[in-house]
């Protein structure tokens, strides 16, 4: 398990920052060498168009897009799931300390400031 905080400069945008926290995110993962791996995003419209396949998108959202599906064939096992935020409030956690304490990474770890919803997500 990995978990990271991310400040990406330039992108205001939600759809944006949440494809380019992802994308880093499939970096980050590739580097610790994990081959099966699933992603889990509350954005369920960013989750679909790269479950989809079509590289229809011409704008920097598409080039994020194309990368992140690009890069899922260096797994060996790769799934991208729509995980709706009342579901994950580990990511919501994550996503809140990502301004607060940004560019950080736990690796098979839980950042103590979410440990007490960690749990409460493993016993639900």
């Amino acid at each position: 398990m990995v978990a990271a905080t991310w400040r990406l400069p330039g992108l205001d945008d939600i759809m944006m920052a949440e494809a380019g926290a992802l994308l880093a995110t499939v970096r980050l993962v590739m580097d610790c060498g994990f081959r099966r791996v699933v992603f889990e995003g509350d954005n369920e419209s960013l989750i679909r168009r790269i479950q989809n396949g079509k590289i229809d998108d011409k704008s920097y959202l598409g080039s994020f897009i194309m990368e992140i599906q690009s890069l899922q064939y260096y797994f060996d096992k790769c799934q991208f799931s729509f995980i709706p935020r009342c579901c994950n409030k580990v990511a919501d956690s994550l996503a809140h300390l990502a301004h607060t304490d940004p560019n950080k990474v736990w690796i098979e770890e839980v950042p103590i400031v979410v440990h007490d919803v960690y749990f409460h997500d493993l016993i639900q």
